[in-house]
């Protein structure tokens, strides 16, 4: 890892790496979020297809923040924090729009082949199954998404 290193005896104390990228809610911006977050999980280790799984959980998360909190507002950025640790990837996605759950019940495969459903409405249940943990919290002037990739994934 290129993290800044303390040595205290035989314990090496890793500095936790934060990379910040702010990016317009316009369509196409998510991409460079996503070639961040595949690039920052390859450096720590993880595997091609773990890296994949964590960029598209990034685009994903970005997509939604881009049109169910700012109506893709270009004015209106999402901030993106990536944390790297001895052992995880975090990205924070932060958004200054409404407050949002995640939908219940899960989608129902099914009802939206036959139409019954609406086509849409993957995006959240596709970001829980590509990341190891998913949290949502309430901010005062938004919302931020944690995604959670435990390291080393091959």
């Amino acid at each position: 890892m290129h993290a800044k290193c303390k040595f205290f005896r035989d314990v090496v104390i890793m500095a936790m790496t934060t990379v910040e990228l702010k990016i317009p809610s316009q369509l196409g911006y998510e991409k460079v979020a996503m070639s961040v977050a595949a690039e920052l999980a390859r450096i720590e280790g993880a595997g091609d297809e773990a890296a994949m799984d964590l960029a598209t959980a990034v685009s994903e998360a970005c997509l939604n923040a881009m049109e169910h909190a700012h109506g893709y507002d270009p004015c209106l950025m999402i901030k993106l924090t990536f944390r790297t640790g001895p052992d995880s990837l975090e990205v924070d996605v932060t958004d200054t729009g409404p407050p949002f759950t995640f939908p219940s019940p899960e989608p129902f495969l099914q009802n939206k082949i036959q139409g019954v459903e609406a086509a849409r409405g993957w995006g959240l249940y596709l970001i829980l199954n590509l990341v190891h943990e998913v949290k949502v919290m309430r901010l005062p002037d938004g919302n931020l998404l944690r995604l959670t990739m435990q390291l080393p994934v091959q």
